[in-house]
């Protein structure tokens, strides 16, 4: 019975799995990047302005009050959206894995780390639709 393979001689599944291995890597570089990067969630969090930076600091200027609330609500789904994306990056990386080896062979870990992202995402989706739905 024929193994599948091509001309090349392995089979698909030997294929698939080095395609998966070289995604995974790719993955891995893209998140590195990502967290060294300007957007990465340590750095993004850390830029933070002040009631004080929108000018009359001790005097009554409702416009930079509601600027200042504008930039918070900005900046802080800007934090929630760093740190998403980087948490789906990782999710992917686990599921790579984890398609390379077997789920069941993933250490422990990296189990506990996917189910966690993945409950925290349905969670803040589902939680979003909800909430959308009754504005």
């Amino acid at each position: 019975m024929p193994d599948g393979g091509g001309p090349t001689g392995g089979s698909d599944l030997e294929r698939g799995v080095g395609a998966l291995k070289q995604f995974r890597a790719r993955v891995q570089a893209i998140l590195a990047d990502f967290e060294d990067g300007d957007a990465g969630r340590r750095k993004v969090a850390t830029h933070t302005l002040t009631r004080a930076h929108f000018g009359a600091p001790g005097i009554p200027f409702p416009e930079a009050d509601d600027l200042h609330a504008q930039y918070r609500r900005v900046h802080t789904g800007l934090v929630k959206l760093s740190r998403n994306l980087s948490e789906q990056i990782e999710y992917l990386n686990i599921a790579v894995h984890g398609a390379e080896i077997g789920f069941d062979n993933l250490e422990e870990d990296l189990r506990r780390r996917f189910w966690a992202i993945r409950s925290r995402t349905e969670q803040e989706r589902y939680g979003a639709g909800e909430r959308g739905a009754g504005e």
